[in-house]
């Protein structure tokens, strides 16, 4: 369990764990999690759906790998684009977040991105603060983080 800190005005909050390669939000690491997609996002309908696939890739990659699977089909069912390439898209992104951040298992909690007037994305999410089981928190209490990014738009 995360070490508790007193702030000065007696709240107490949880200690986060650091995320690794510099990271200082999880909504930043996202962001560099889903750059594949992003990279070939030619609009900015397309980055949200990056964006999209890549927190129900997160999410997913949490589970255990026999939900992982049944979570897969029901996404790939609902949708509507080619199968074949949306399940090996799925899985490269399953794989690239166990091999490249093994150890960061927070849960994403809620997320929004939204279009701003000046054309660029804004993506937030809250998370769990540390590394939880969602299933077995029921009556202990659960720390959220709330991040922003700013999403780069592509010059032209």
């Amino acid at each position: 369990m995360p070490k508790k800190i007193k702030n000065k005005h007696g709240v107490q909050h949880a200690k986060l764990p650091k995320l690794p390669h510099g990271y200082k939000n999880l909504s930043d690491l996202i962001v560099e999690y889903a750059r594949p997609m992003l990279d070939e996002a030619e609009t900015v309908e397309m980055q949200k759906q990056a964006i999209e696939i890549a927190i129900f890739c997160w999410k997913t990659s949490l589970l255990p790998e026999d939900e992982r699977i049944k979570e897969i089909e029901t996404m790939v069912k609902e949708n509507k684009s080619g199968r074949e390439g949306a399940v090996e898209m799925i899985k490269y992104m399953i794989d690239r977040r166990l091999n490249i951040y093994p150890d960061v298992n927070r849960q994403i909690m809620v997320h929004e991105v939204a279009k701003l007037d000046n054309g660029m994305l804004v993506f937030y999410l809250a998370s769990t603060g540390a590394d939880v089981d969602l299933k077995q928190t029921r009556t202990e209490q659960v720390y959220v983080k709330v991040d922003k990014t700013y999403i780069k738009q592509k010059p032209g």
